[in-house]
């Protein structure tokens, strides 16, 4: 795993940065909803025509948003996600104890797993939007 001079020693909360990789409860959380809908498709009496029409939707759109994998990071109040800016990102910490949701003005989510970075930059990450969230209040 690589380190970046925000992930060592400078550890105040106008810089963050956050290396995420593969997430188990991405996997894990994509799998139920599977499931789930297949149970439902399965026990309901809606006609074959309906229920083709339901899967084809639910193959087009997705009901759980794409995980965050790369590198996520504030410096001087801007994020950037794999070095490409996010413009005017919101947060949702509803759910922090298992993951973030991120959601940039042009309507693209995504979500940040707890699981794909390690616990201390998750939480210093989890801190640095709670700041930023406060001052721009």
């Amino acid at each position: 795993m690589t380190t970046h001079p925000y992930e060592l020693g400078k550890r105040s909360l106008e810089h963050a940065y956050l290396h995420a990789s593969f997430s188990f409860h991405a996997c894990v959380a994509n799998l139920i909803c599977h499931v789930l809908l297949m149970a439902a498709l399965i026990l309901t009496s809606l006609p074959l025509v309906a229920l083709v029409y339901i899967v084809g939707f639910c193959v087009r759109t997705r009901y759980i948003y794409p995980s965050i994998s790369g590198v996520l990071m504030m410096k001087d109040k801007q994020w950037h996600y794999n070095g490409v800016p996010l413009c005017s990102p919101s947060f949702t910490l509803v759910f922090s104890e298992w993951c973030i949701g991120v959601r940039e003005q042009s309507g693209k989510r995504y979500i940040l797993w707890r699981d794909s970075s390690s616990e201390s930059a998750y939480r210093h990450l989890l801190v640095a939007i709670k700041k930023q969230s406060i001052s721009s209040n």
